[in-house]
């Protein structure tokens, strides 16, 4: 220093520059030299030197490495670590992981764009759809094939469930009967509701009655009605009963005779 004096380097420095004792321009064993200063390890995006004991920068496309040609990430997203070489994705990724087929992201100008699982898809599987953003993704139940992320877009049903417009339901709505897959509308000019087939009734529309698994304007002879819409046979030994009331006869079958509501093989006492 000052051209005569001898001044011990500062900081770790093995050796510094003369005109400038802060300034190394070699470092201890343990240590490696960059812009002057001596790191105990060299910084991200540069990898320690063990010969020289300097710090010399990675090399693209490597981002940070171990040596000039190990690299531990790549510069770009395009591009993906297998050993330690970046290379370039399979052309339908975008970004990848692992291998060169391990999307994790797809081109969407391709013609490939939809992502499904580390795959790039020409399209989303039917049990899928596609988020807006190229991605697909699994139908919300009870949908098995749907056009949205709602279970009311639904364009077939897991199974158990009957498809009624874009719904699925576990029981179809009054007025509708199942075939397993769909509901069905009930005839609704006789059926309020229905089983089987759109006529087999199981309850009436207004002012019919239910004849078993059909409806009638009235029930037929030897019947009567009961909870108002329901056609039921007269007890055993009416011919014919009251419409309210199946059990009390109003005329009784030959050979029996009609007592206070009931068909009797003889008449009582006093009567004839």
């Amino acid at each position: 220093m000052n051209g005569s004096v001898c001044m011990i380097c500062v900081g770790n420095c093995l050796t510094c520059m003369s005109n400038n004792f802060s300034y190394c321009t070699s470092c201890p064993s343990g240590t490696f030299l960059l812009q002057g200063i001596c790191h105990s390890s060299c910084p991200s995006q540069f990898y320690n030197h063990v010969t020289t004991r300097t710090c010399i920068g990675c090399i693209s496309p490597c981002l940070t490495c171990t040596s000039d040609v190990l690299c531990t990430s790549c510069d770009l997203s395009t591009l993906f670590l297998i050993g330690y070489s970046c290379q370039t994705c399979n052309s339908l990724c975008l970004t990848c992981n692992g291998t060169q087929t391990n999307c994790t992201s797809c081109n969407i100008s391709s013609s490939n764009p939809f992502y499904l699982e580390n795959s790039c898809l020409t399209v989303c599987p039917s049990t899928h759809y596609n988020n807006g953003a190229f991605r697909c993704l699994l139908c919300t139940y009870p949908c098995l094939t749907c056009s949205t992320s709602s279970n009311r877009s639904c364009i077939s049903c897991q199974y158990g469930y009957s498809q009624l417009g874009s719904d699925c339901y576990l029981t179809c709505p009054i007025g509708h009967f199942s075939n397993n897959t769909h509901c069905i509308a009930c005839n609704s000019s006789v059926c309020l509701t229905c089983i089987f087939s759109s006529s087999t009734c199981l309850s009436c529309s207004g002012g019919l009655y239910l004849y078993g698994s059909t409806c009638v304007p009235a029930c037929p002879s030897g019947m009567s009605i009961i909870n108002g819409s329901v056609c039921m046979s007269c007890s055993s030994g009416c011919f014919t009963c009251l419409s309210s009331n199946n059990s009390f006869c109003t005329s009784c079958f030959n050979n029996t005779y009609l007592y206070m509501g009931g068909c009797l093989a003889t008449c009582p006492s006093l009567f004839f």
